[in-house]
């Protein structure tokens, strides 16, 4: 994980229903609901109007059924298609409309429960703020299959679970969506008397990827830490802990790269033999920072050995 883009090869790639047969040759995306031009965009079609690229971090927000677990299953990687916005404005789109309905072609059941597509949706302000795209491309290749071939939808700074892959149909809409995706799994409860919130926009995260775990480093010798820290909101600052979080120092955060993820690095001094806990924590713009435990999105700790 030490590469700034993640390899498409390396990619996590998670599935709750299956990978769904596409025939590009009959595919398109279907735009209605509360709009005044309903479309069916065919992939060549979606191909020719006007390409957009971002860098993005890419995170998984865990299993559904454990959602305090932290997973690490993040990436950075580079994503390019169309602006959601341009298809907007193509379909022009009814004012009173608040939230977009997205589908894939993937159904089936999950955890006992039949499902005829997964759908998810977001607010539209949420989803134009930030400048959300429907992609057919991934790290400079067709999108592949198993990513969600021939497009899916992209929402930088917002979980994985809310990026719809081998998307059928947008539909904008007057409420939320209520189907197994949106009510069921991927809410969390925000208090015994609070309604559930959507697992929707990424809150802030660390990882180390120097050193490793379980390595063997020699005592008086200084210690190179390293790793990467990511928010919707922005970074910062970082610090990493030695002591298992009792006290703090802060690392050295490369300068801001939008929505991608921001290289953290620290030389520590070691000097006691024996195992030692590092622990890295990020804070985000808007003040949240990582807790040590308890939430999906807890710091990263991890165990060495000082010899």
């Amino acid at each position: 994980m030490g590469e700034r883009l993640t390899p498409t090869e390396d990619l996590f790639v998670l599935i709750h229903m299956g990978t769904p047969a596409v025939d590009v040759s009959t595919w398109s995306l279907g735009i209605g609901g509360m709009v005044s031009r309903p479309l069916s965009i065919p992939l060549t079609e979606l191909r020719s109007l006007p390409h957009v690229a971002v860098q993005t971090v890419h995170q998984c927000a865990g299993n559904p059924l454990e959602p305090t677990v932290p997973t690490r299953r993040v990436a950075c990687v580079e994503w390019a298609g169309v602006a959601l916005k341009s298809l907007i404005d193509l379909a022009e789109l009814d004012p009173r409309a608040t939230h977009m309905w997205s589908f894939g072609m993937d159904h089936g059941e999950f955890e006992g429960a039949s499902c005829d597509g997964y759908g998810k949706d977001l607010t539209i302000d949420r989803l134009l703020e930030s400048g959300a795209l429907i992609a057919y491309e991934l790290n400079g290749s067709a999108l592949p299959v198993a990513h969600g071939f021939p497009a899916r939808l992209v929402v930088p700074g917002y979980y994985g679970t809310n990026t719809v892959k081998w998307l059928d149909r947008i539909e904008f809409r007057d409420k939320p969506l209520d189907a197994l995706f949106t009510t069921t799994y991927y809410n969390d409860a925000k208090s015994a008397t609070e309604a559930r919130k959507p697992v929707w926009e990424i809150p802030v995260g660390s990882l180390f990827t120097l050193p490793a775990p379980g390595s063997s480093h020699h005592r008086g010798d200084g210690l190179d830490v390293a790793g990467w820290a990511w928010a919707k909101s922005g970074v910062s600052r970082v610090e990493v802990s030695v002591d298992g979080g009792a006290n703090w120092r802060p690392a050295k955060l490369e300068p801001d790269r939008g929505a991608a993820w921001r290289r953290f690095e620290e030389t520590i001094a070691v000097a006691e033999p024996g195992p030692l806990g590092l622990v890295v924590r990020a804070t985000a713009n808007d003040g949240r920072s990582q807790p040590l435990e308890g939430v999906r999105y807890a710091a990263h700790a991890i165990t060495i050995n000082v010899i």
